[in-house]
């Protein structure tokens, strides 16, 4: 949530792939869990990484260096947003398609 609510760029991005119903915003529940990662990330990662644990998650999209440490310490397997688009590419998709998907 706190990485959705900055108003960046890949915020505003996450919103437009957000309307397409491809991503769900969940928030996690143990705060404590949380505000423990805090003292050494950003909200937003500390926020990715408890979620991912909760959902048992088989992947986490994390491009910020301390936090993708941390998950991998954690046993939890990470990508980046080069990550993400290199897939996407395999795939045959790009980010051109995915904006006419969601109507933008």
């Amino acid at each position: 949530m706190a990485e959705l609510e900055r108003g960046s760029p890949s915020a505003t991005l996450l919103q437009v792939i957000r309307q397409t119903g491809w991503i769900r915003v969940m928030e996690p529940v143990d705060r404590a869990e949380i505000a423990e990662l805090e003292r050494l990330l950003d909200r937003g990662e500390a926020e990715a990484i408890v979620l991912a644990e909760e959902l048992k998650a088989t992947l986490l999209l994390i491009d910020e260096y301390d936090g993708r440490k941390i998950a991998e310490e954690r046993g939890i397997e990470i990508t980046g947003t080069l990550g993400v688009l290199l897939r996407g590419k395999r795939a045959g998709l790009s980010l051109a398609s995915v904006l006419r998907l969601s109507g933008s």
